[in-house]
């Protein structure tokens, strides 16, 4: 798998953020996971190099097409599953879907192997 308990922070502009000092922040353990849902349900099939079979199938679910909500939310939930320190997704809140821009916005709950729980934005 692609993710692991200590990568590289990013901010809410999914850029590089810096510590005080100037240095790469890293984010660990839970702050980790949570950063690796986000990535793995916001990447397309083949979109990453080393991990080809990661992320949300974009031929499949149709992106700008009529697709069920149920199928959407299956694709995103088998996402968020293959990181490793996660045990379970409690919910998945689609808010909108903007077909002009293709742009979905919602959030992810889930509960990682040590029991606790976490809400990540799309």
């Amino acid at each position: 798998m692609s993710h692991s308990t200590r990568t590289l922070s990013l901010n809410e502009n999914w850029d590089l953020s810096l510590t005080g000092t100037g240095r790469i922040a890293l984010s660990e353990g839970t702050s980790a996971t949570s950063q690796a849902v986000a990535n793995e349900v916001r990447r397309f099939v083949r979109d990453t190099y080393f991990d080809y079979q990661a992320g949300v199938p974009h031929f499949e679910t149709g992106l700008g097409q009529s697709l069920p909500e149920s199928a959407l939310r299956s694709f995103i939930r088998r996402a968020a599953l293959r990181v490793p320190d996660v045990a379970e997704i409690s919910d998945i809140d689609l808010s909108d879907f903007d077909r002009e821009t293709r742009t979905l916005t919602g959030n992810i709950s889930f509960r990682t192997t040590s029991g606790q729980d976490f809400t990540v934005s799309l």
